[in-house]
C-alpha cells in the first residue's frame, strides 16, 4: 500500500523536497545577518524598558513612604497616641481614618498600630474579595529583638522594611509580603510606638510586563506574572552585579538592573528575551515560502481528507465488531443490551468525575474517555465460554459453578490477547478493553480475582468499572434477583469504600450519583 502511494505520488513528492530545500537554503543564508541585528535591537529596547519600570517601582515605594509620614503626623493617630492608645472614640476615629485609606490605595493587606513594648494596639486586615477592613482582635507582642532592629532602621532611614518572605499562613498560593513602618511620636515628640502596613508584594508584579520579573536580595525570592495570575518562587538566576545580561541558553538570556528602592534597601528588576521571532527574515522570506506553503497545506488537506474517511470509517467498522461481540455474551447473560448502554455512560461520567481529583487529572483525558466509552462494553465477553445452566441459573450458584463463571474474565482477556498477537494491533484501546476484562472482578483490599490484585495494582480502568458493574447489578433486575433501590446502592458502595472499591473512585461517585440514578431511571 505504502509502496504504491510512493509510485503514484512520486513527482509531487519530489517536488515539494526541493522546494523544502530551497526554502531552507534561503533561511539559513538570511536569518544570521538579520539574527544578529534583530537581538541588539531586542536588547536596546529592553534597557529603555528596564530604566522606566525600574522608575515606577522605586515611585510605588515612595507613594508607600510618603503614606506612612501623612498617616505618623495625622492628627487621629496623634490623638489615640495621647489618650495612651485607650481612648475608645479615638480609637474609632482611627479606624474609620485607617480603613478609608486601605480601601481607596489597594496596596495594603492591613495596618497594626503598635506602643513602645511592640504590644499591639490596634490591628486591621483587608479582605480583597469583599473589599472590606476588619478588625483582628487577636492582637499579640511583638519579639522584642525584631523591635530593636525597626527603631534602628528608622533613626538611619526614617522609615523600616522586613525581610520580603513568604507568607506562611497563605492557603492558596505562595503570597510574598513584606511589612514597612514608621515610628510614633506624642506631642512631647517622645518614641510611643510604631506603625507597620503588610504590603502584598505580587501585586507588584501586575506593574510588570509579562515577560519582567523581580528578584529580591532575601532568598533569592521571585515575583512575575504570567497568564494574568501571579507566581512567587525562589529563583534560579544569580543576579548578584549592579546590571548586565546573564545568558541562559544560546537562545534566550535575562537582562537585569538593580534598584535601590527605599535607603538601603535593594531589588533587581529584569526581563526574560528571546532573540526573536525575527520579524524582517519573515518579510524576506514570506514571498519565497508563500508558494511553497499553499501547496503544502493544499496536499496536507487533501491526504488528511482521504485518510481521516478511511481512519473514521475504520473505527466505526472496529466499534461496530466489539459491540456486536458485547452484545453476543450479553444476549447470552439474559440482557436486551440497555447493560452495556447504562454502564458505557456511568463509566464515562464517573471518569470525568475523578478527573477533577489533581492526581488523575493528567491520566483521564479525552482520548482515555473515548476508549473506556468503547472499552467498557466488551466486559463481560468471557461469558460466551460459560454454559447457559450456570449463566441463567436463577438459585444461587454452587462452589463449583461460581470457580467456573468466574473464568469468564480469563476467556474474556485471552480472546482479546489472542487477537492482538495475531494482528500485531497496538492501539490503546484493546488494552484499555483487556484490562476491564480481566481485573474488573478484583477489589481494592486483594481479595478479588482473578490475581488478588490490590489497591492501585489494579489498573484505573478497571477499578472505575468494578464500582460501575456492582452499581448496575444492584440497580439491575437479574434471574436471581429484583433491583434494588439507588439509596441501597449508594449504601453497599459506600460501606465497600477500601474493601471492595477503591476510595477515591467511591469519592467521585458520591459526587455525580444523582447522575447514575437519572441514568438508571431512564435506561
Amino acid at each position: 500500500m505504502f509502496k504504491k502511494f510512493l509510485r503514484e505520488n512520486k513527482l509531487i513528492l519530489f517536488a515539494s523536497i526541493l522546494l523544502l530545500f530551497i526554502f531552507s537554503f534561503l533561511m539559513l543564508f538570511s536569518s544570521n545577518r538579520i539574527y544578529i541585528r534583530e537581538k541588539n535591537l531586542v536588547l536596546n529596547n529592553e534597557d529603555v524598558l528596564l530604566s522606566v519600570h525600574s522608575l515606577t517601582i522605586k515611585n510605588y515605594f515612595s507613594d508607600i513612604s510618603d503614606d506612612l509620614n501623612f498617616l505618623a503626623s495625622n492628627h487621629v493617630i496623634l490623638n489615640f497616641i495621647n489618650n495612651s492608645f485607650n481612648s475608645v472614640n479615638a480609637e474609632q476615629d482611627l479606624i474609620n481614618l485607617l480603613s478609608k485609606f486601605i480601601i481607596s490605595n489597594k496596596r495594603y493587606e492591613g495596618i497594626t498600630v503598635l506602643d513602645n513594648k511592640g504590644k499591639e494596639k490596634l490591628k486591621l486586615l483587608y479582605l480583597h474579595d469583599k473589599d472590606k477592613v476588619v478588625k483582628d482582635e487577636k492582637l499579640k507582642i511583638l519579639d522584642e529583638n525584631l523591635i530593636k532592629n525597626y527603631w534602628q532602621q528608622i533613626n538611619e532611614n526614617k522609615i523600616f522594611v522586613s525581610m520580603i518572605e513568604i507568607d506562611p499562613n497563605s492557603k492558596t498560593s505562595k503570597k510574598i509580603e513584606t511589612d514597612i513602618g514608621s515610628g510614633l511620636y506624642n506631642s512631647k515628640n517622645e518614641k510611643v510606638g510604631l506603625i507597620i502596613t503588610k504590603i502584598n508584594l505580587d501585586r507588584l508584579s501586575q506593574l510588570l510586563p509579562k515577560n519582567m520579573f523581580i528578584q529580591t536580595e532575601e532568598g533569592g525570592l521571585i515575583l512575575s506574572q504570567y497568564d494574568e495570575s501571579n507566581i512567587s518562587e525562589i529563583s534560579n538566576y544569580a543576579l548578584n552585579s549592579t546590571d548586565g545580561i546573564l545568558n541562559v541558553s544560546k537562545s534566550s538570556g535575562v537582562h537585569f538592573i538593580k534598584i535601590e528602592y527605599l535607603s538601603k534597601k535593594f531589588l533587581t528588576i529584569a526581563s526574560i528575551h528571546d532573540h526573536g521571532p525575527l520579524i524582517n527574515t519573515l518579510i524576506i522570506l514570506i514571498t519565497t515560502s508563500s508558494i511553497f506553503f499553499i501547496f503544502l497545506i493544499i496536499l496536507m488537506l487533501y491526504w488528511l481528507f482521504i485518510n481521516f474517511k478511511r481512519f473514521k470509517d475504520l473505527i466505526g467498522a472496529n466499534k461496530a465488531i466489539i459491540f456486536s461481540l458485547a452484545q453476543l455474551a450479553e444476549f447470552r447473560d439474559g440482557g436486551t443490551g440497555a447493560h452495556l448502554n447504562r454502564t458505557r455512560k456511568y463509566t464515562v461520567i464517573l471518569a470525568q468525575e475523578l478527573s477533577h481529583n489533581k492526581k488523575y487529572k493528567k491520566i483521564i483525558n479525552h482520548k482515555f474517555l473515548e476508549e473506556l466509552d468503547t472499552a467498557s462494553i466488551m466486559h463481560d465477553i468471557g461469558k460466551v465460554g460459560t454454559r447457559d445452566s450456570i449463566l441463567l441459573k436463577k438459585s444461587s450458584l454452587t462452589p463449583a459453578e461460581y470457580e467456573e463463571i468466574k473464568k469468564h474474565v480469563l476467556i474474556g482477556s485471552n480472546i482479546i490477547e489472542n487477537t492482538l498477537n495475531e494482528y500485531k494491533t497496538l492501539q490503546s484501546i484493546f488494552t484499555v478493553g483487556k484490562n476491564i476484562i480481566k481485573y474488573h472482578h478484583e477489589k481494592f483490599n486483594g481479595s478479588g480475582y482473578p490475581c488478588g490484585l490490590k489497591g492501585e495494582e489494579i489498573p484505573l480502568e478497571a477499578r472505575i468499572f468494578a464500582l460501575v458493574d456492582a452499581y448496575d447489578v444492584i440497580r439491575s433486575k437479574r434471574p436471581y434477583k429484583n433491583p434494588l433501590p439507588h439509596s441501597i446502592a449508594i449504601e453497599r458502595i459506600l460501606s465497600d469504600s477500601n474493601e471492595h472499591f477503591d476510595p477515591e473512585v467511591v469519592h467521585a461517585f458520591m459526587s455525580c450519583e444523582k447522575k447514575f440514578l437519572e441514568i438508571s431511571l431512564n435506561m
